[in-house]
């Protein structure tokens, strides 16, 4: 079980954040009283989108005959991280289209925290890359 959420940990996470806002969106009257400041979180995801870009270049500048990127590559990780990367980026992607046809802001909202999600996760393995690798 362990092993199978570390594998599609970049699908699970985000749809459990999913089910848990709406149930708390639905349940809980204070959520729907939050004033937002979407142009901040426009930016922000415009930012993280950016950090993501320049995590896959990293990525791709990384030597990859080390034994640890051959058990990287071996294990599956680098399908986690790359997949991570790329449902991030489509997430902030579709929060700033969402922001620029005018949807509702809880929307964003969602699209935004499962895309800071998916920047976690590509930042953790970027890490774990960065100063595993020798």
């Amino acid at each position: 079980m362990k092993n199978f959420i570390k594998q599609y940990c970049y699908f699970i996470f985000p749809v459990t954040t999913t089910v848990v806002l709406i149930i708390a969106y639905f349940k809980v009257q204070y959520i729907k009283t939050i004033e937002y400041d979407v142009a901040t979180i426009i930016q922000i995801a415009g930012t993280l989108i950016g950090f993501l870009l320049t995590a896959i270049t990293i990525f791709a500048s990384i030597p990859k005959n080390t034994d640890y990127m051959r058990r990287f590559i071996k294990h599956q990780h680098e399908t986690v991280f790359r997949r991570s990367i790329s449902l991030g980026m489509i997430f902030l992607s579709i929060c700033i289209f969402i922001w620029i046809i005018k949807i509702p802001n809880e929307i964003i909202a969602l699209m935004f925290i499962l895309g800071l999600e998916e920047t976690l996760f590509s930042a953790y393995y970027l890490y774990r890359l960065c100063f595993d690798n020798k």
